[in-house]
């Protein structure tokens, strides 16, 4: 699913966030998220995912309902 590397902190944040969510859109809402993520690290043109771009992402690929637990688990994990 990953294209680019990734923060090891950012990436294990990103699997403990969707861990979370319900079986059902878990793997869809991954590679949403993903795919998002590493768009705004492109258009950063950095080489690497940090967790900005994490967040940005969870702005724009993480539904309404969602939203609140995936941002509630990555300030969890320190993000």
């Amino acid at each position: 699913m990953r294209t680019m590397e990734w923060e090891e902190r950012v990436w294990l944040g990103l699997k403990d966030a969707v861990s979370e969510m319900p079986p059902f859109v878990r793997g869809k809402a991954l590679r949403k998220i993903i795919a998002a993520a590493e768009e705004q690290a492109r258009g950063r043109q950095a080489k690497r995912v940090e967790a900005a771009d994490l967040w940005a992402a969870v702005e724009i690929a993480v539904p309404a309902l969602i939203k609140p637990m995936c941002r509630n688990a990555l300030k969890s994990a320190g993000l």
